[in-house]
């Protein structure tokens, strides 16, 4: 009897595992547990412990029984290898993803380190990332938000418009920092966009941090100089024509006028 159970055991797992690889690769479904480590390793000790233990006791049975347990084998046997093909591919596609899987890149010390406003700290964290990573422009925007915030204006100013006259000059990092990016631009439309970011990012400091118009406007000249013909750059001239602009009110008169006045209860 021991054969008998665990040659129906056998039938249903093989069985089981043959419907799987079919739903798996030929339907398309997913989440089969059976085809996931460690689940698959389980499945593939009980398919092999109940399989020797049948057929090594197939021969001790007789008349219809044993032969109706000997019907069961090829269903077994097939539906046994049908799922090994199934999980071995499995095993190759997860591995192919994880290879050509794209990590966003995270800033998470930095960024914890910002919120305690701990800003030395957080820039040297900044650092150490960009050190491994120097065309990563975000974390570079950060280095430059954590000088300002330590009242380290004009030194952020310095990096970043080194790291501006370096793209434009080609003397710096020129490819993407992961191939994600890499797929959506080219060499070009990549460095074009590094000066872009780069500008609008000095440019923000000039005006509201320095309110020094003039380097602003020299800025922006120049960038667009740089990038003519590249469509991301027209709001430079859109901020350009506002700072041209001689009836432009300056921002700190535009922030008092915003203020409630005062009425006199009189």
């Amino acid at each position: 009897m021991v054969t008998v159970l665990f040659g129906f055991i056998f039938a249903f797992l093989g069985i089981w595992g043959g419907i799987t690889a079919v739903s798996r690769w030929a339907r398309g479904y997913l989440g089969f547990r059976i085809l996931q480590i460690p689940w698959g390793f389980y499945y593939a000790i009980a398919l092999l412990f109940t399989g020797i233990t049948c057929i090594t006791g197939l021969r001790q049975l007789d008349g219809g029984l044993a032969l109706f347990i000997a019907a069961l084998m090829p269903f077994a046997l097939l539906g046994s290898v049908m799922w090994a093909f199934a999980f071995a591919l499995e095993l190759a596609a997860g591995a192919a993803a994880s290879r050509n899987m794209v990590v966003e890149p995270t800033y998470d010390i930095g960024d914890g380190l910002m919120t305690r406003r701990q800003f030395p700290e957080a820039e040297a964290a900044f650092r150490k990332y960009l050190a491994e990573h120097p065309s990563d422009l975000p974390v570079l925007l950060r280095i430059s938000r954590a000088q300002i915030a330590d009242n380290r204006v004009e030194q952020a100013v310095r990096e970043l418009e080194s790291a501006r006259r370096h793209a434009i000059d080609r003397t710096d990092a020129s490819n993407p920092p992961n191939e994600e990016l890499l797929r959506k631009l080219n060499e070009k439309e990549f460095r074009q966009d590094r000066i872009l970011r780069l500008t609008f990012s000095i440019g923000d400091i000039y005006v509201e941090k320095l309110c020094d118009h003039p380097r602003a406007i020299k800025l922006y000249e120049e960038s667009l100089q740089v990038l003519y013909g590249y469509a991301a750059a027209d709001p430079l001239r859109d901020r350009l024509k506002a700072l041209n602009d001689p009836n432009r009110m300056i921002l700190t008169d535009a922030v008092e006028q915003a203020q409630p006045r005062k009425i006199s209860l009189e």
